[in-house]
């Protein structure tokens, strides 16, 4: 195992309106930290509105140490969701998960991303070593490093 050592969790949300998507992604964050030493703890949320309401609550008592959203979802999608945890903890990562559209409908949301500047885009399909070097990102985040820690190649 090489890595990142920390004996506390990370505590994740992951949001997304498709059941398949959140399983997949809880499923690679927790294997995918452990193999480079991180307890990952992933809560999941439906859609962007239960999200947003679920990190609301958690924010005093146990709040979540960075959270991954899908761009397109009813109710709430993820621009929405990066403004909203952002306006109630900056220092939050916030990474929104996308897949590739070659179209003009995806530069007018790739534009809308980068004007809320999240912490990071996770293109689909995602591999194990893009939520390795994710988690990397967030962990090095959250140290207040500043610097990336070592990544792996992603395949």
């Amino acid at each position: 195992m090489t890595g990142v050592q920390t004996n506390k969790p990370l505590e994740i949300l992951v949001i997304d309106d498709e059941a398949p998507v959140r399983e997949v992604m809880a499923d690679m964050l927790a294997y995918g930290g452990e193999n480079i030493g991180l307890i990952v703890n992933v809560t999941t949320a439906e859609d962007g509105r239960v999200g947003v309401d679920l990190y609301t609550k958690r924010l005093t008592n146990q709040p979540f140490g960075a959270v991954i959203t899908d761009l397109n979802m009813p109710n709430l999608d993820g621009n929405e969701v990066v403004k909203r945890i952002k306006e109630l903890s900056s220092k939050t990562p916030v990474y929104i998960v996308t897949g590739y559209e070659p179209n003009a409908q995806y530069i007018e949301k790739k534009e809308r991303i980068d004007q809320l500047a999240p912490d990071g885009v996770i293109e689909k399909p995602f591999t194990m070593a893009k939520v390795q070097n994710t988690l990397r990102e967030i962990t090095s985040k959250i140290c207040g490093t500043g610097a990336p820690l070592p990544q792996q190649p992603q395949s």
